[in-house]
């Protein structure tokens, strides 16, 4: 076990290396399975700390520090990918920090931060290898807005031992200061879908004559909320959105075809299949009652729901009460974004941590995803000392259960 001290300075020493990353990765965001150049940042630092490594998919990375000591198996992970939207340069108060200089791509999640508190944390790790023991396993991913690269992970680790997997997530709820290692589920499962809706084109004068694909689109999602609420088990929570939809292209002309897609989020994987079922249902019977057929052109209900242990939850407040005290633990209510860090918990425990980056005063308050998101920089430093502390701690005193 390290001391908190040790840990506090190994932390206050990366947190300039810490920041210049961050910025730099702000300023450079790249899209999921593209993270070409975060890749190579990340590759150069585990070179120069003598860190063996490896690539898994198109750009990402896990390495491997042994220490050749017993102990312990910890999987530390963060993600690497942008979004694809545009920044905007203001926060809800006035101008960023920093802000992409790219367009088509920003960092409005946060992963930027996780890329750099895991870096920071690799290399203030790597300064105490001699204090540690175990094995630990750095995994960097590129892609976890798409879940491109989930399988090739859980393929990867299948035969691996390991004792447990950390994520830090940070999130805009919470104040910067706080950090949430409540026990349960913590980010709940997606499920994704696009309907192609396929009608008759023809004059917008007669109507009549057509089989309007808009309309039996418009009537599709205004019959998917009653069923919402007739058709399913409203005590499991299923939430269901329509993010895009796209048809025709001048008012007088009805298109021969309509696309939507959306996603629903829950927390019971079989509330979500079972709501997925009701969907394609209502889609398909409501086409038919305006001449159109529906075409599910893609389909998805994952598994990955983000968890935290029991047992890996009260090791992790036990670490951080002499680090944090009490006034920088909170507890949070489980977040409805997704996030496919499960896939590391097949085989062990896991821990999902909300790590606050919430600043009212400096207008860092909008919410992820959202063009004006900003991370108060002030938290990555309890970013780093966490998963240190965690780390440190865990490798050499965490008793596995069988």
């Amino acid at each position: 076990m390290l001391d908190t001290q040790m840990v506090r300075r190994a932390a206050d020493e990366q947190l300039p290396f810490v920041k210049q990353t961050f910025t730099q990765l702000h300023q450079n965001p790249e899209l999921s399975m593209h993270t070409k150049n975060t890749s190579a940042l990340v590759q150069q630092q585990l070179r120069e700390l003598g860190v063996p490594f490896e690539i898994v998919g198109n750009y990402s990375v896990i390495a491997l520090l042994d220490t050749g000591r017993p102990g312990n198996t910890l999987l530390l992970r963060a993600d690497m990918d942008a979004l694809p939207m545009d920044e905007a340069p203001q926060n809800d108060k006035g101008p960023k920090q920093c802000v992409a200089q790219v367009s088509g791509a920003a960092h409005t999640c946060g992963h930027d931060a996780h890329t750099a508190i895991l870096l920071g944390a690799v290399r203030a790790l790597c300064g105490m290898r001699e204090k540690l023991v175990g094995k630990l396993y750095f995994v960097f991913e590129e892609a976890e807005e798409t879940g491109g690269v989930a399988d090739i992970m859980e393929q990867y680790f299948a035969d691996i031992h390991l004792d447990c997997a950390w994520a830090i997530h940070v999130y805009a709820k919470l104040a910067t200061g706080k950090i949430c290692v409540t026990p349960g589920q913590r980010m709940s499962g997606f499920g994704g879908f696009a309907i192609r809706v396929n009608g008759q084109g023809g004059h917008g004068s007669r109507p009549d004559l057509c089989r309007s694909p808009i309309m039996a689109a418009a009537n599709m999602i205004q019959n998917l909320s009653n069923a919402w609420i007739s058709q399913r088990d409203i005590t499991k929570i299923v939430t269901l959105s329509i993010g895009s939809i796209h048809a025709g292209t001048k008012a007088n002309i009805i298109p021969d075809c309509c696309e939507f897609a959306g996603s629903m989020r829950y927390f019971d994987y079989e509330a979500g299949k079972q709501a997925m079922d009701t969907l394609i249902r209502v889609c398909k019977d409501t086409a038919r009652l305006y001449g159109c057929t529906a075409e599910v052109t893609d389909c998805e209900v994952s598994r990955n729901i983000a968890t935290t242990a029991p047992e890996t939850s009260a090791f992790a407040t036990a670490c951080f009460l002499p680090l944090f005290g009490k006034e920088g633990l909170a507890d949070t209510e489980p977040w409805y974004g997704s996030e496919p860090f499960a896939v590391y918990c097949r085989h062990c425990p896991g821990i999902f941590a909300f790590l606050g980056c919430r600043n009212e005063d400096k207008g860092m308050t909008a919410e992820h995803h959202n063009p004006h998101f900003e991370v108060d920089q002030d938290c990555l430093q309890m970013g780093v000392e966490a998963t240190c502390q965690y780390a440190a701690n865990f490798l050499h005193d965490f008793k596995p259960q069988n």
